[in-house]
């Protein structure tokens, strides 16, 4: 079933998308608007032009899968498969704002694919793809992408923990973080507030260092003072 997406003015403007041909970057609109709430919709070249361009006999299921390549060649979109199945995943989907988005019913990316991808890629994916409008922060699906490769501090993130967990060693705390998620191999909808998380329980396990220490110099203060 169709769904009403936005376009944003700046699309046009992008040079990523003005690197591929007039028409897959119509087609590419198109398929927006055949995808679910997250993004993802079935891989056939054949009905999305029978359902995109029905009044266009020169569009056949070759002539749109030679778009889907250059979407794809771009990092628009990825393109995977699950057992005998394949589907397509929109990959900056968080461009959309969605009131009560839906669950999607199609698979998510496969851990041997998403490996093989780009972390330009991973890092859009790893974002999230529930970030509309309305978006649900719990059941709205167990799926979610890997740690970025190039998962690493930034100026806001040391901000953040400064003033959120001054007992942590950040810079060793936050390798710690990478190197454990990574060997997990787990998913997460998404990391940053994964790593906050893990700060935060830090900070707690300093906290709790500290009380006897506390506690003693108390007990030294009634005594002796």
């Amino acid at each position: 079933m169709a769904r009403i997406r936005t376009v944003k003015p700046e699309f046009y403007a992008d040079q990523k998308a003005g690197s591929i041909c007039r028409d897959a970057r119509l087609a590419f609109i198109g398929i927006w608007t055949e995808a679910d709430d997250e993004g993802r919709l079935v891989d056939s070249p054949k009905l999305l032009a029978g359902s995109l361009f029905p009044w266009d006999e020169d569009v056949t299921a070759e002539v749109f899968d030679c778009w889907l390549k250059e979407m794809e060649g771009q990092e628009f979109i990825v393109r995977y498969s699950v057992e005998t199945l394949r589907f397509i995943q929109v990959v900056a989907w968080n461009h959309q704002r969605i009131d009560r988005p839906s669950v999607s019913r199609i698979p998510c990316i496969p851990r041997d694919t998403l490996d093989k991808l780009s972390p330009n890629v991973r890092r859009k994916l790893a974002a999230g793809t529930r970030k509309g409008k309305g978006a649900r922060s719990k059941g709205a699906g167990s799926d979610g992408a890997p740690i970025p490769a190039d998962f690493g501090l930034t100026d806001d993130m040391r901000k953040w923990a400064t003033e959120h967990s001054p007992l942590v060693n950040v810079t060793t705390e936050t390798k710690r973080f990478v190197a454990y998620w990574t060997g997990e191999g787990k998913l997460k909808r998404s990391w940053p507030q994964t790593w906050r998380t893990w700060m935060l329980k830090e900070q707690g396990y300093g906290e709790q260092r500290q009380k006897p220490a506390n506690r003693s110099a108390a007990t030294l203060d009634r005594t002796f003072g």
